[in-house]
């Protein structure tokens, strides 16, 4: 008996049971344990089981919608560019400078001014796609907009991934850009990218790169009636004679870009250094800056200093966005 009990003290199977008495003792020492780690979970003030900390919440909730631990940006393949590896972005560096901005006889531009930017930055090549976009949607678990563009009564065109994305909010963009380690420009960031140093009209030069692409009076039915070949959006990066200073494609049509700036219809008068908009909205509805214009806009609104508002809650068919993201240090 003696060594039936050494046994079952170990956890052995033994060929007897434990006398009555040892049973006894261990089923109340079971009790106790089970009653003991009860009560440290109970929450005595509610008497419920306490909710998951914050820790385990908050892994549970980045299993369901990832998010990107650290942005990884890596030297590109050609002087001054660099790849953001979360959406494949190629980013060019843009060094600090002096320039004109705005324009004091185009509507809503004025006054110009000279602005200083003190900060290098780097900003997206081209605008988001759809592509990109939809890996966002994949992995954040968003539904994706619609990416159809009604062309009258007869065409509905769908735009294929290469092309910018549109019917996005701005909380859109800035999600997006949260998921990518990047945020999105400021109007004279937007604009030093976009018309350098010398004050040039449009991103190409002080000539448009074609009169055919711009489709504001043309015949909504006539699908193929553009002489680009492309009757809504065009593929990022299709027209590169309109490649600006700093190296971006499409700042001049294919979509209004988002800016971080509140909406304002002129500018201060005077210098300005690193400028960043009015401090808050307007009242009434909430709007933001766009820039460059879109392949709806006539060739007068898609220059380098054109600009109009656009509500937050917005979606449409003609404005996106690119992103914009800090020099590393290491650089």
């Amino acid at each position: 008996m003696a060594e039936d009990l050494e046994r079952f003290a170990r956890g052995e199977r033994t060929s007897v049971g434990p006398p009555p008495n040892v049973a006894w003792r261990w089923a109340l020492v079971g009790a106790l344990v089970i009653g003991f780690v009860a009560l440290a979970l109970v929450d005595p003030r509610r008497g419920t089981l306490p909710p998951p900390s914050p820790s385990a919440s908050a892994a549970t909730r980045a299993s369901v919608r990832p998010t990107p631990a650290r942005v990884v940006l890596r030297k590109g393949t050609r002087p001054g560019e660099w790849l953001n590896a979360i959406d494949g972005a190629v980013l060019v560096r843009v060094e600090p400078a002096t320039f004109q901005m705005g324009h004091d006889e185009y509507q809503n531009s004025g006054p110009a001014r000279l602005v200083t930017l003190t900060r290098p930055f780097l900003i997206a090549k081209y605008e988001v796609t759809w592509r990109q976009y939809d890996q966002f949607c994949e992995a954040t678990e968003r539904e994706a907009p619609s990416r159809t563009i009604k062309r009258g009564e007869r065409y509905t065109l769908v735009a294929k991934p290469d092309m910018p994305v549109f019917n996005v909010t701005y909380a859109d963009a800035l999600a997006y850009c949260a998921w990518t380690g990047a945020r999105l420009p400021t109007e004279a960031e937007w604009e030093l990218a976009a018309r350098g140093t010398d004050g040039r009209d449009y991103s190409g030069g002080n000539a448009p790169v074609s009169h055919e692409g711009w489709t504001l009076n043309a015949d909504s039915d006539a699908v193929h009636s553009m002489g680009d070949r492309y009757p809504s959006t065009s593929p990022v990066g299709s027209f590169p004679a309109g490649v600006s200073p700093a190296g971006c494609y499409d700042m001049c049509g294919n979509v209004w870009e988002m800016t971080s700036d509140y909406w304002k219809n002129h500018y201060p008068p005077g210098p300005a250094t690193d400028p960043v908009g009015p401090p808050r909205p307007s009242e009434g509805l909430v709007q933001r800056t766009i820039r460059g214009g879109s392949w709806v806009s006539a060739v007068q609104g898609s220059r380098t200093y054109s600009r109009f508002h656009h509500a937050e809650t917005r979606r449409d068919t003609r404005t996106g966005f690119r992103i914009v993201m800090d020099v590393p240090q290491e650089d």
